[in-house]
C-alpha cells in the first residue's frame, strides 16, 4: 500500500500477488527494504496492540489490517510533518468504503504507543542571497556568482545554468519558474540546487515511503532561479569556467525529454552534474514540454518548433561559453530536437575549423529509427565522438514504437548499429520501473558516461563494457552482467 495505495483493488490477496510478480526480480537491497517497511510496521502495530490487532475475533480481518497499516502510516507522517501525509489521505479515501477508518484506530490507541525511534530532521539549508538589482527587462544586470558546488559538511549547493523558449509563470518575476506555454525567445540564467548529504548516485530523492521509514529527506530542492540577460549569462559562464583548474574547464548540457517541467528538468541537470563531478559548467536546455503523460502529442509538436533554439544553445555555448569542450546528454524525445539541431549546425560547419562538441550521448532516444538512420551522419561531423544508448526493456519507448507502429532508435531489437556512433545495449544495468531513465538513475550508466565526458575513450578501452553482434552481425557493446 506504500508503493501502490493508489492503484489499489479488492480483494487483497489479488492485489498482493500482484505486486509481489511485480518486484520478484527485484535487487536484494530493494527487497530488504520492502521487508524491513513491512516488519517495522508490524512489529510497531503488535507492540501497541498485540495479538488482537488485527484479529478483532478469530481470523484475520482483511479490512481492519489495512486500516490499521494505512491509519499508521498516516500517524507517523502527520507527527514529522511530512507532506506526504495529504497523500496517505487520499490512498485511505480510496480504500476505506471496505475498511475500518485508520484514523478511528490511531485515535484510540493509547498515548503510550512505543513508535520507532526517529533521527533529528536535519536543518533546512541557508535562505538563498539576495537576488540581484533588476533592469527593466526583470533580468539582473549583472550575474549572480556562481560557486564551486559548496560542501557544507556533508551538503552541497550545485549551481546550474539554463536557457528555456518556456513562458515565465510570473511576468514580472522569473524567479517564480516557467510555465508550459511556448515563448518567442530563449530566456536565460542559473539555478541554485541543493544536494542533501545523504544524497545517493542516480537519485534526486527517495519515495515518500522511503524516507518515512528512513527518517532522512534525501530530496534535492530547487533553492532559487536566477534569470540573466544574454551577455551577462555567457560572462557569468566564462567566468565560471576561468575559476576552475584549466583541465576542468569542460561544459555539459542536458536536453531532456517528453513529460518534464522546468524544475524537474532543473533538479535532473543538478543531480546528473554533480553525480558526474562536473566542476565546470553544468546546464540544461528545457523545452516547452507539458509535464504530464496526457500532454505527448503537444509535446510532439513543441520539440519539433524548439529545433532552432535548441541548435542555438548548443552553438552559442560552443563559441561563447569559453569551455574547452562542450559535451551533450539529450534524453528521450529530447533526442529529436538535438539531431535535428546537430543536423541544422553541420550544414554550418564549412564556416568553422574543428568539432565543436566533444562526447555526444543519446539515450532512450524517442526518435523513428528510419529517420535516425538518414540524419544520424551529422553527429560525425559536429562531435568528437557519439554514443546511442539503447535497451529492450524500455516501456516508455516502447509505448511510443506502440503508438506510432515503427522502431525507435532507443529500442532494440533491432539493434540498430550506425557508422560512427557506438551503441551500447544497457538492458542489463537497467533496474528501474520503466526502464527509462537509466541515463541519470543507473550507476554502470553513470560511470561509462563519467569515462567518456573525462576520457572520451572508445568501447573497447571502457571498463564494463563487452563486445557483441546484433542481428545482421554488427558490432555493438554490452554494459552490465
Amino acid at each position: 500500500m506504500h508503493m501502490r495505495g493508489e492503484s489499489y483493488h479488492a480483494p487483497m490477496r489479488d492485489f498482493l500477488n500482484e505486486f509481489c510478480t511485480e518486484h520478484m526480480e527485484e535487487p536484494p537491497e530493494v527487497l530488504a527494504t520492502f521487508k524491513a517497511t513491512f516488519t517495522n510496521a508490524i512489529n510497531t502495530i503488535w507492540e501497541a496492540k498485540g495479538r488482537a490487532a488485527f484479529r478483532p475475533s478469530r481470523a484475520l480481518n482483511a479490512a481492519v489490517f489495512e486500516g490499521v497499516m494505512l491509519g499508521l502510516a498516516l500517524y507517523d507522517a502527520q507527527r514529522l510533518e511530512l507532506p506526504e501525509a495529504r497523500q496517505i489521505e487520499q490512498f485511505i479515501a480510496h480504500i476505506e468504503r471496505g475498511t475500518s477508518a485508520p484514523e478511528k484506530i490511531i485515535e484510540d490507541a493509547p498515548d503510550d504507543v512505543p513508535f520507532p525511534p526517529t533521527k533529528p530532521v536535519p536543518p533546512a539549508p541557508p535562505p538563498p542571497p539576495e537576488p540581484a538589482t533588476r533592469g527593466s527587462s526583470g533580468a539582473p544586470d549583472e550575474p549572480t556568482a556562481a560557486p564551486d558546488p559548496r560542501v557544507q559538511g556533508d551538503q552541497a549547493e550545485y549551481v546550474v545554468w539554463y536557457g528555456t523558449n518556456r513562458r515565465p509563470s510570473d511576468a514580472n518575476d522569473a524567479s517564480r519558474g516557467y510555465s508550459v506555454q511556448r515563448d518567442n525567445f530563449v530566456h536565460y540564467g542559473s539555478c541554485r540546487v541543493f544536494i542533501p548529504g545523504s544524497h545517493k548516485i542516480g537519485s534526486i530523492g527517495s519515495p515518500w515511503w522511503k524516507r518515512l521509514l528512513t527518517i532522512t529527506d534525501d530530496r534535492l530542492r530547487l533553492l532559487g532561479i536566477d534569470e540573466l540577460h544574454q551577455n551577462a549569462y555567457w560572462t557569468g559562464i566564462a567566468a565560471r569556467l576561468a575559476a576552475v583548474d584549466a583541465d576542468e574547464r569542460s561544459a555539459l548540457i542536458f536536453v531532456h525529454g517528453y513529460n518534464v517541467s522546468f524544475q524537474e528538468a532543473a533538479l535532473r541537470a543538478a543531480q546528473i552534474g554533480f553525480d558526474l563531478s562536473v566542476k565546470g559548467a553544468m546546464a540544461f536546455f528545457s523545452w516547452p514540454s507539458q509535464g504530464s503523460t496526457s500532454g505527448y502529442p503537444a509535446d510532439e509538436a513543441t520539440i519539433e518548433a524548439s529545433e532552432g533554439v535548441i541548435a542555438d544553445f548548443m552553438t552559442d555555448f560552443a563559441e561563447r561559453s569559453g569551455a574547452t569542450a562542450v559535451h551533450i546528454i539529450a534524453h528521450s524525445m529530447g533526442n529529436r530536437g538535438v539531431l535535428r539541431a546537430v543536423n541544422r549546425i553541420a550544414a554550418k560547419a564549412q564556416r568553422r575549423t574543428g568539432k565543436p562538441f566533444g562526447q555526444v550521448i543519446l539515450a532512450a532516444a524517442d526518435v523513428d529509427a528510419d529517420v535516425f538512420r538518414q540524419l544520424s551522419a551529422a553527429y560525425a561531423e559536429v562531435a568528437s565522438r557519439t554514443t546511442l544508448y539503447v535497451s529492450k526493456r524500455d516501456l516508455a519507448v516502447e509505448a511510443s514504437r506502440w503508438l506510432h507502429n515503427f522502431p525507435r532508435a532507443g529500442l532494440m531489437p533491432p539493434t540498430l548499429v550506425l557508422p560512427g556512433i557506438d551503441t551500447i545495449n544497457v538492458t542489463n544495468a537497467d533496474l528501474t520501473m520503466l526502464g527509462h531513465g537509466y541515463v541519470a538513475e543507473a550507476r554502470d550508466v553513470l560511470t561509462d558516461m563519467h569515462a567518456l565526458i573525462t576520457h572520451g575513450a572508445p568501447p573497447h578501452e571502457r571498463f564494463g563494457l563487452r563486445e557483441a553482434k546484433n542481428e545482421e552481425g554488427e558490432r555493438y557493446w554490452l554494459i552490465g552482467a
